[in-house]
Protein backbone atom coordinates (compact mmCIF):
# COMPACT_ATOMS: atom_id res chain seq x y z
CA UNK A 1 0.00 0.00 0.00
CA UNK A 2 1.15 3.50 -1.17
CA UNK A 3 2.08 5.89 1.88
CA UNK A 4 -0.32 8.65 0.84
CA UNK A 5 -3.16 5.69 1.10
CA UNK A 6 -1.47 4.88 4.48
CA UNK A 7 -1.45 8.01 5.50
CA UNK A 8 -5.27 8.51 4.92
CA UNK A 9 -6.43 5.91 6.52
CA UNK A 10 -4.51 6.97 9.84
CA UNK A 11 -6.35 10.04 9.73
CA UNK A 12 -9.59 8.49 8.99
CA UNK A 13 -8.63 6.45 12.46
CA UNK A 14 -7.92 9.84 14.22
CA UNK A 15 -11.08 11.48 12.64
CA UNK A 16 -13.33 8.59 13.95
CA UNK A 17 -12.09 8.69 17.07
CA UNK A 18 -12.47 11.75 17.50
CA UNK A 19 -16.02 11.63 17.01
CA UNK A 20 -16.53 8.46 19.04
CA UNK A 21 -14.68 7.50 22.08
CA UNK A 22 -13.06 10.96 22.15
CA UNK A 23 -16.66 12.03 22.90
CA UNK A 24 -17.61 9.01 25.09
CA UNK A 25 -19.30 7.59 22.27
CA UNK A 26 -18.98 3.42 21.70
CA UNK A 27 -17.65 2.61 18.17
CA UNK A 28 -20.33 0.24 17.80
CA UNK A 29 -19.22 -3.71 16.89
CA UNK A 30 -22.08 -4.06 13.73
CA UNK A 31 -20.71 -0.56 11.96
CA UNK A 32 -16.87 -1.95 12.54
CA UNK A 33 -15.74 -4.72 14.49
CA UNK A 34 -11.45 -3.94 15.57
CA UNK A 35 -10.58 -7.42 16.52
CA UNK A 36 -11.99 -9.13 13.27
CA UNK A 37 -10.57 -6.16 11.01
CA UNK A 38 -6.78 -6.50 13.01
CA UNK A 39 -7.18 -10.78 12.26
CA UNK A 40 -7.91 -10.22 8.83
CA UNK A 41 -5.02 -8.04 8.38
CA UNK A 42 -2.95 -10.36 9.66
CA UNK A 43 -4.26 -13.24 7.52
CA UNK A 44 -4.45 -11.21 4.29
CA UNK A 45 -0.93 -9.40 4.51
CA UNK A 46 -2.69 -5.54 5.17
CA UNK A 47 -1.44 -5.13 8.63
CA UNK A 48 0.73 -2.11 7.19
CA UNK A 49 -2.74 -0.64 6.66
CA UNK A 50 -4.61 -2.23 9.21
CA UNK A 51 -3.09 -1.77 12.36
CA UNK A 52 -2.25 2.01 12.00
CA UNK A 53 -5.74 2.50 11.49
CA UNK A 54 -6.58 0.70 14.76
CA UNK A 55 -3.88 1.87 16.45
CA UNK A 56 -5.21 5.77 15.73
CA UNK A 57 -8.72 4.95 16.79
CA UNK A 58 -7.51 3.38 19.93
CA UNK A 59 -5.77 6.44 20.10
CA UNK A 60 -8.73 8.26 20.87
CA UNK A 61 -9.61 6.58 24.18
CA UNK A 62 -6.90 8.67 25.97
CA UNK A 63 -9.36 11.98 25.96
CA UNK A 64 -11.62 9.99 26.62
CA UNK A 65 -13.49 8.81 30.37
CA UNK A 66 -15.23 6.14 29.58
CA UNK A 67 -13.10 4.32 26.89
CA UNK A 68 -9.41 5.19 29.10
CA UNK A 69 -7.84 2.10 30.35
CA UNK A 70 -8.80 -0.34 31.97
CA UNK A 71 -11.98 0.04 30.06
CA UNK A 72 -12.74 -3.88 29.33
CA UNK A 73 -12.87 -2.78 25.39
CA UNK A 74 -10.31 -1.15 24.88
CA UNK A 75 -7.76 -3.62 26.86
CA UNK A 76 -9.59 -6.49 24.66
CA UNK A 77 -8.66 -4.66 21.69
CA UNK A 78 -4.59 -3.68 23.61
CA UNK A 79 -4.39 -7.83 24.06
CA UNK A 80 -4.97 -8.41 20.63
CA UNK A 81 -2.41 -5.57 19.27
CA UNK A 82 0.15 -7.33 21.58
CA UNK A 83 -0.21 -10.26 20.20
CA UNK A 84 0.46 -9.25 16.90
CA UNK A 85 2.97 -7.32 18.00
CA UNK A 86 4.52 -10.70 19.21
CA UNK A 87 4.43 -12.24 15.76
CA UNK A 88 7.98 -12.99 14.73
CA UNK A 89 10.08 -10.79 12.40
CA UNK A 90 6.99 -8.12 12.60
CA UNK A 91 8.05 -5.23 10.32
CA UNK A 92 9.58 -2.74 13.27
CA UNK A 93 7.11 0.43 11.91
CA UNK A 94 4.26 -2.06 12.45
CA UNK A 95 5.82 -2.63 15.87
CA UNK A 96 6.11 1.57 16.58
CA UNK A 97 2.85 1.83 16.25
CA UNK A 98 2.22 -0.16 18.85
CA UNK A 99 4.40 1.48 20.83
CA UNK A 100 3.29 4.41 19.76
CA UNK A 101 -0.13 3.49 20.75
CA UNK A 102 1.11 2.05 24.17
CA UNK A 103 2.97 5.17 25.35
CA UNK A 104 -0.21 7.70 24.72
CA UNK A 105 -2.77 5.23 26.79
CA UNK A 106 0.31 5.45 29.70
CA UNK A 107 -0.10 1.45 29.94
CA UNK A 108 2.95 -0.63 30.26
CA UNK A 109 3.49 -3.62 27.84
CA UNK A 110 4.04 -6.10 30.40
CA UNK A 111 0.29 -5.09 31.89
CA UNK A 112 -0.79 -6.72 28.21
CA UNK A 113 -1.94 -10.21 27.96
CA UNK A 114 -1.65 -11.81 24.96
CA UNK A 115 -5.32 -12.60 23.43
CA UNK A 116 -3.99 -16.09 22.03
CA UNK A 117 -6.42 -15.80 19.11
CA UNK A 118 -4.23 -15.81 16.32
CA UNK A 119 -3.71 -19.27 17.21
CA UNK A 120 -6.87 -19.91 15.70
CA UNK A 121 -6.39 -18.34 12.37
CA UNK A 122 -4.85 -19.19 9.57
CA UNK A 123 -1.38 -18.45 9.29
CA UNK A 124 -0.61 -15.59 6.23
CA UNK A 125 2.42 -17.27 3.66
CA UNK A 126 5.52 -15.87 4.89
CA UNK A 127 7.29 -15.67 1.94
CA UNK A 128 5.25 -13.02 -0.10
CA UNK A 129 3.95 -11.16 3.21
CA UNK A 130 4.51 -7.70 3.37
CA UNK A 131 4.28 -7.34 6.84
CA UNK A 132 7.11 -9.38 7.78
CA UNK A 133 10.71 -8.93 7.10
CA UNK A 134 12.21 -10.84 4.60
CA UNK A 135 15.01 -13.60 6.32
CA UNK A 136 17.82 -14.35 3.96
CA UNK A 137 17.99 -18.07 3.09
Amino acid sequence: MESKDRSALKNLGTWLARITLAMNRPLLHRHIDLKELLYSGYQNGKLGSVLPFVAKVLAGAKNSVVFRPPCPWTMGLLYCLREVYDVPDLKLFLKFEVDMLIKALDVEMQQLKKANLLQTRRQPNASNNPDLKTVPT
